[in-house]
């Protein structure tokens, strides 16, 4: 029988693993860019190829084809919003930075997020 704290402790370990599996993807992605000298929108047209060649099946096999469910216009606001924005534009941009400033340049952008967010949050609520 489980208790609380083991239940919390296996998310904070599961929580652990998704986080470093995220960075080993996102170093991965950077020396794949930097040895094989490509062209940040190359590297995302394979990234994003590989990304749906990969879930896709796992999330049909989980999930099924409930997004048929879905109001079209949700469905294409997100499918635009995640694919065109989240995606594109970030890991261009991402592989840009590394393709200008090198490994150490294009990865110290991602220590500058929590003070940019900060700085956004109170220029765009107008909170102090």
């Amino acid at each position: 029988m489980l208790n609380r704290q083991t239940t919390i402790g296996r998310r904070y370990i599961n929580f652990f693993l998704v986080m470093r599996s995220k960075y080993a993807c996102w170093a991965a992605f950077v020396v794949v860019i930097r040895g094989a000298e490509l062209d940040p929108l190359h590297a995302t047209a394979l990234v994003s190829n590989g990304s749906l060649v990969v879930y896709l099946p796992l999330y049909l096999a989980v999930r099924g084809f409930e997004l048929i469910d879905v109001p079209l216009p949700d469905l294409a606001l997100q499918a635009a919003f995640q694919s065109i924005l989240v995606t594109i534009v970030s890991l261009v941009l991402f592989g840009r930075s590394v393709t200008l400033l090198g490994v150490s340049g294009g990865a110290a952008f991602g220590a500058l997020v929590p003070a940019l967010s900060a700085a956004n949050k109170l220029r765009l609520l107008r909170d102090s």
